[in-house]
């Protein structure tokens, strides 16, 4: 049996995580000649990993686990979450602790737990205390 993380994702919707990889290809230029590019191909065989996010229905518990605001996934294997994390350290979720794995379930949900405050972007509408520029019906009726 391989080894194993726990992905924490704060995205509300989740993520798909996906292999490439990169090769060069000689690209015609206008005038003439051709000039070399880097182009990504999606690994053929890779499995493709759907990670949770904490999103549900306003109506319904949610059917994954959820801790911090991070929805938790598990068993996805070491090795593939090692190259899909050296292709993506830059993204700005990435980086900003959006997205992260422990190899052990607690020490994932730990690390959720303490990021819990962490901003996305994606957050839910307090309707109390609407963003500047939109107003409420009763502000309008006033």
């Amino acid at each position: 049996m391989s080894e194993t993380v726990t992905v924490a994702c704060k995205i509300p919707a989740g993520l798909i995580l996906r292999i490439f990889e990169f090769e060069e290809q000689a690209e015609p230029m206008f005038g003439g000649g051709t000039r070399a590019v880097r182009l990504s191909r999606e690994v053929a065989n890779a499995p493709r990993v759907k990670l949770n996010g904490p999103a549900h229905r306003q109506d319904r518990a949610p059917v994954q686990s959820i801790s911090g605001g991070y929805g938790l996934t598990f068993g996805v294997p070491k090795d593939f979450w090692d190259r899909w994390l050296e292709q993506n350290q830059t993204a700005e979720f990435v980086k900003n602790g959006l997205v992260f794995a422990h190899t052990k379930s607690s020490m994932a949900e730990d690390e959720a737990k303490e990021k819990a405050k962490l901003k996305t972007g994606f957050e839910r509408i307090d309707p109390s205390k609407p963003p500047r520029g939109i107003e409420t019906v009763n502000q309008r009726a006033a």
